[in-house]
């Protein structure tokens, strides 16, 4: 399970990230990583993950793939949220095409869960499900969401399957990978995190981004500051929260209670995580204007 209000469980088949964007600066992930580094059973997939500056955990840069955990979805049977990833970016320049075709089969593989990916690279997300389209007239039809059928989708299936096996993946669990019936995958939602303004471009290249049924979400967390100038359009689903952890940086209320209103006006769903109260104590799932906002879209709810 995990303490992610949004999520039943976190997938990491990918460990290790850089920053790159001003959000990052206090990544909570960063400072697991680096007490697991400490812990002699997790060691070996954390050490050298992160270093030291001025006295705070940072990431290296490093993405550690670990193909024995792209099989870890078919282990959960019962149909859960499943966060991907909270210890990396599975589009991380690090990650290598061919394990992201093996962990987009995966995904295939278990339409009983749905899967929560979330990047702060999302034009690299966009070219690689642009670019598994065999030939350009596939690649305009993805980019209106559109399905992909007949030898087309055969070989999207073929190449992803292929992947996975030659990760170790069991064959048996793919079996026909079903990607023939859908390009991008039915039980897939994509986000990206934003935390002020400066971060726009990354939404505009997740509303680029072909996906199913507009399947798209953002993650305003650590919310920064107003978001002056955000476009919703394309977008399903909106979490927000403040800061945690040490070097906590101040968000207003104001600034989530403006996000909120936003997509209410536009019927986007929105889920408020966190805030910290005056004491500085954090509250999980806070009220806001008289009533909690856990609201998640019925894909995501069922």
């Amino acid at each position: 399970m995990t303490a992610i209000e949004w999520a039943d469980k976190t997938w990491n088949p990918v460990v290790g990230c850089r920053e790159v964007a001003e959000g990052c600066r206090n990544c909570y992930a960063a400072r697991t990583a680096e007490r697991l580094a400490r812990i002699e059973s997790a060691r070996g997939l954390y050490e050298g993950l992160t270093h030291r500056v001025d006295g705070v955990p940072k990431w290296t840069g490093v993405a550690r793939m670990i193909p024995a955990r792209l099989s870890d979805p078919f282990s959960w049977r019962k149909p859960r949220r499943i966060f991907l990833a909270s210890m990396s970016d599975v589009l991380h320049i690090g990650v290598k095409r061919s394990f992201l075709m093996a962990i987009f089969a995966v995904i295939a593989a278990n339409p009983q869960h749905t899967f929560l990916l979330l990047t702060k690279r999302p034009g690299r997300l966009r070219r690689f499900m642009i670019a598994r389209a065999p030939n350009d007239e596939s690649a305009e039809e993805l980019q209106r969401g559109s399905r992909v059928i007949g030898d087309d989708a055969t070989e999207i299936d073929g190449a992803c399957r292929d992947a996975a096996v030659d990760l170790g993946v069991d064959p048996h669990k793919l079996g026909a990978v079903p990607l023939a019936s859908f390009w991008p995958p039915r039980n897939l939602w994509v986000g990206t995190s934003i935390s002020s303004s400066e971060d726009l471009g990354a939404v505009r290249a997740l509303q680029r981004t072909p996906v199913a049924n507009n399947q798209r979400f953002l993650s305003a967390e650590p919310l920064l500051a107003p978001l002056v100038g955000l476009d919703l359009r394309g977008i399903s689903w909106v979490i927000a929260g403040d800061e945690s952890g040490p070097g906590r940086r101040r968000c207003k209320l104001d600034w989530i209670r403006s996000l909120k209103n936003q997509c209410v006006a536009e019927g986007v769903y929105f889920f408020f995580k966190q805030f910290h109260n005056g004491n500085g104590y954090k509250v999980s799932t806070p009220c806001l204007d008289g009533r909690p906002w856990t609201e998640l879209p019925k894909e995501v709810a069922q």
